[in-house]
């Protein structure tokens, strides 16, 4: 005899399986319904590139930028594309033709024998841009870019859609105008040149401006430059300075004394200094000095207390030194 209880519990246990398979199908209908019920919101294609390194084929002839990863970004949208986001998800994943991915791919000539379209070709060329105004150094050329190559229908996430970066070469040299605005320098071939500092001195930038050091204006021990010219010493008070056949001198007192420090009795008055050779002693204000030695003598540049100034280079460039020379980066379009 069947055991009535074991039928029931069968029946039961059937009965829920059942219900299990019936709610599974009927989530799965759900959800292709869903997918296909939206097929009135259709979504464009996006490709979207984003700079990631800077390559040359020697850096010795044309310097490589160091901050490309990520310094600019640009978006084109497939002309005509317009199809169900939520399954274009599911054919650009199993790679399908026709598919966002598959377009963006043909777009960039990842797909296409390297043919690139119009809209890929302008985006190329507005990343370039943005790569030489932004990257450092300025103003840099030669060599090529790459980028990483997304793409996203509608307001689906972007995803990769290749392995590897697309790429494109970077303008030669010669393809661009570089110009030095700042009068009397000139464009050497690679950056502007203002000056080459005198013998004997340091060039150097300080707050974007172009020095170099000052040749030692004050060069007799114990003289100091006073924004003008070098004071050497004020005499003894009662005596009388005066300059004689060169040097600095001042009357003794009581005949023969020369109570300022480092001078001393030649037999008639007191001898403090020599000038330096270049200079000119004198008298002033009851003190004795002597013309700066050297000072500031290239042309165009000025003693600013401490140093010499040059120049200020226009806005937006760079100033530096190189081979001990004063150079600024050029205005390049």
């Amino acid at each position: 005899m069947i055991d009535l209880n074991l039928k029931n519990q069968i029946g039961c246990a059937a009965t829920k399986a059942s219900v299990s398979q019936w709610a599974v199908y009927t989530a799965l209908g759900v959800l292709v319904a869903a997918v296909f019920t939206q097929a009135a919101q259709a979504a464009h294609c996006h490709c979207r590139s984003t700079l990631k390194e800077h390559r040359t084929v020697n850096p010795n002839d044309f310097q490589e930028l160091t901050n490309v990863d990520g310094l600019a970004q640009d978006q084109i949208t497939i002309p005509g594309w317009n199809k169900n986001q939520q399954i274009d998800w599911i054919r650009s994943a199993a790679g399908a033709k026709g598919s966002c991915w598959s377009e963006c791919r043909k777009a960039f000539g990842v797909d296409n024998n390297g043919n690139v379209s119009s809209e890929a070709a302008g985006s190329k060329a507005r990343l370039h841009e943005l790569a030489i105004t932004k990257g450092q150094p300025p103003n840099w050329c030669g060599g090529w870019l790459s980028a990483r190559l997304e793409y996203a229908a509608g307001t689906n996430k972007y995803r990769d859609a290749t392995n590897e970066y697309i790429g494109f070469g970077s303008r030669r040299c010669g393809d661009i105008t570089c110009e030095c605005p700042m009068p009397g320098s000139w464009f050497d071939g690679a950056n502007c040149f203002v000056a080459k500092p005198p013998e004997g001195t340091e060039p150097f930038v300080y707050e974007g401006n172009l020095y170099y050091t000052s040749p030692h204006l004050c060069p007799l021990p114990g003289s100091r430059f006073d924004g003008a010219n070098c004071f050497v010493a004020t005499p003894p008070a009662g005596t009388e300075p005066f300059v004689y056949d060169g040097n600095l001198y001042y009357t003794p007192v009581d005949g023969t004394q020369c109570p300022l420090p480092g001078s001393w009795f030649d037999g008639a008055n007191c001898f403090v200094a020599t000038h330096p050779a270049g200079t000119r002693p004198f008298v002033y204000d009851g003190n004795l000095y002597y013309t700066p030695a050297g000072g500031c003598t290239l042309p165009g540049s000025w003693f600013d207390g401490a140093n010499c100034f040059v120049a200020r280079p226009p806005a937006g460039t760079n100033p530096f030194v190189y081979d001990g020379n004063l150079y600024y980066t050029p205005v390049c379009r």
